[in-house]
């Protein structure tokens, strides 16, 4: 039950994201230079209902597109989580399809963040969620492919190391060095590998 106001309540941001974009995709037809216009078009218009908890990566790239730079100017450098966490989606939609699901993750995530760590991180978040749409659980290979960033071969490292020995979570989590104290990071190399370490 909600109990926000009124027995009312709310869904969060990714959520929207992940609705905004499946929308996008379905109109899009497969043409990915139209789904990116039209994820714009949508996020503009979304940023203007003033959702609560925007991500400030995102908030920055949507008043750039507000203000007509072009689309493959307006990702901001910046390895936040905001394109992973709608990203699983376009796996679940396409996961015979590996060429289209991943043009659409690129498409999606450099709309707004250009790190290519958060390219890296929403790319493996699409892998998975087409593993399992696939009825392939062990994303194990996903996980022992080696990567140009240092940071992420040791977080594999790290996430396997958690997966032979079983962590629990709050175990996986010290083990991998992902602050909790102060809450649950933006990052996306924090926020992309506790849930593989339980999957």
């Amino acid at each position: 039950r909600q109990r926000f106001i009124l027995g009312r309540g709310m869904w969060s941001d990714d959520t929207d994201h992940t609705l905004l974009l499946t929308e996008a995709v379905i109109q899009s037809n497969g043409d990915v230079s139209k789904f990116k216009r039209l994820f714009s078009n949508r996020l503009r218009f979304w940023i203007n209902t003033m959702p609560p908890g925007v991500g400030f990566a995102t908030l920055r790239s949507v008043f750039l597109q507000s203000i007509g730079l072009p689309l493959h100017k307006t990702g901001i450098y910046s390895a936040g989580n905001g394109p992973s966490m709608r990203a699983a989606v376009l796996g679940a939609l396409y996961p015979d399809n590996a060429t289209l699901r991943q043009a659409y993750n690129e498409a999606q995530t450099t709309l707004t963040h250009s790190d290519p760590k958060a390219l890296f991180a929403s790319s493996l978040v699409v892998e998975v969620a087409a593993s399992f749409t696939s009825g392939e659980s062990n994303i194990r290979p996903l996980l022992e492919a080696p990567s140009d960033s240092e940071e992420w071969n040791t977080l594999r490292s790290n996430i396997l190391q958690a997966l032979d020995n079983q962590l629990s979570l709050p175990d996986a989590l010290t083990l991998l060095n992902i602050p909790v104290d102060k809450g649950i990071s933006g990052y996306s190399y924090h926020t992309v590998p506790p849930p593989s370490t339980s999957a």
